[in-house]
């Protein structure tokens, strides 16, 4: 059996794009968005269904719904990632914290970290400077 291949219009991707942000808040950068499209014929290949069916499995199922999100996605995580912001940290907000909240936690959320390099690298950043933190960290991604 020979699958024929599937091709994306640009109003169908963005309509695919559209219930991704509508969805997630998620806006997918411009280099994502051939990945995201391959993806998706490639779904629409493995399944047999037309983009409308595959759409409102999208709508109806979580898991199918989260594979999405997983492909449209990007997991890079790494120790002190986004150096300046860890330097922003290190020599204003810590400092500034410490002489003004004392001994008291800061709430930290490492938002979209992947792995958790980045709430390490918090944790520490924290410790050295001498600030009690409380850090959660997340990710859509599963």
């Amino acid at each position: 059996m020979i699958q024929e291949t599937v091709c994306l219009t640009q109003e169908e991707l963005d309509s695919f794009i559209a219930l991704l942000t509508q969805s997630t808040g998620i806006i997918p950068r411009s280099s994502h968005l051939e990945g995201i499209k391959n993806y998706i014929e490639k779904q629409l290949c493995k399944k047999g269904i037309s983009v409308i069916e595959y759409k409102n499995k999208l709508i109806t199922d979580k898991k199918l719904f989260s594979e999405l999100i997983n492909e449209s996605t990007v997991n890079e995580t790494y120790f002190f990632r986004e150096e300046k912001q860890f330097f922003l940290l290190r020599d204003k907000i810590f400092p500034i914290w410490k002489a003004t909240a004392g001994s008291m936690p800061i709430k930290i959320w490492s938002a979209a970290c992947s792995f958790g390099e980045e709430a390490y690298s918090l944790a520490l950043l924290a410790k050295k400077c001498g600030v009690k933190a409380m850090i959660t960290a997340s990710d859509i991604n599963s």
